[in-house]
């Protein structure tokens, strides 16, 4: 199961590379929101590929 690390969208801003960074090195999902709701979430792109083809809607990225 991969860790998860919600961020506010503010700090998600300031430190996108780094958040990209270790999604993509540690499998760390990173949940990001603004006045307390989740907006979107940073995952690594394989996760997002598995999610995808499970979901029946293969993507090409």
């Amino acid at each position: 199961m991969a860790t998860v690390k919600p961020v506010r969208l503010e700090d998600a801003r300031k430190n996108l590379g780094n958040l990209v960074d270790e999604a993509e090195r540690d499998g760390v999902h990173f949940p990001m929101s603004k006045y307390g709701r989740t907006k979107a979430v940073v995952v690594p792109i394989e996760d997002y590929r598995r999610y995808r083809k499970l979901d029946g809607d293969p993507t090409d990225l």
